[in-house]
């Protein structure tokens, strides 16, 4: 089963569920226990199950990023303009990310400390 989102509309539930996130506590900790739920809130749509979704807290000394599955065979079949693309790609992905953090080191919302 494929992925239920576009990538631009993957990007577009990524930033609104950070910057809801980012100022409502309540919200915040569902994404931390049931990432699936808070997904299904933002979009109103759901994810398989069988798809892993899981939100890390951030610490303000840290950013974690993930890198893609690393297929050696896959790599030597992809030109320089496909393996671009890709990095946009995960790049697209974190853009939300960043904006939260430059607004969370800005303002620490209710229920934070």
């Amino acid at each position: 089963m494929e992925f239920p989102f576009s990538q631009e509309e993957w990007q577009e539930i990524l930033t609104r569920l950070y910057k809801r996130a980012a100022v409502d506590h309540q919200f915040h900790v569902l994404c931390t226990r049931d990432s699936h739920a808070a997904i299904k809130m933002i979009s109103g749509r759901e994810i398989p199950k069988h798809f892993t979704i899981r939100f890390e807290e951030q610490k303000p000394d840290e950013i974690v990023l993930v890198l893609p599955l690393e297929n050696k065979v896959l790599f030597r079949e992809l030109g320089e303009q496909d393996l671009e693309e890709i990095a946009r790609g995960m790049a697209a992905v974190c853009v939300p990310f960043a904006q939260s953090l430059a607004i969370t080191q800005k303002t620490t919302p209710r229920g934070y400390s």
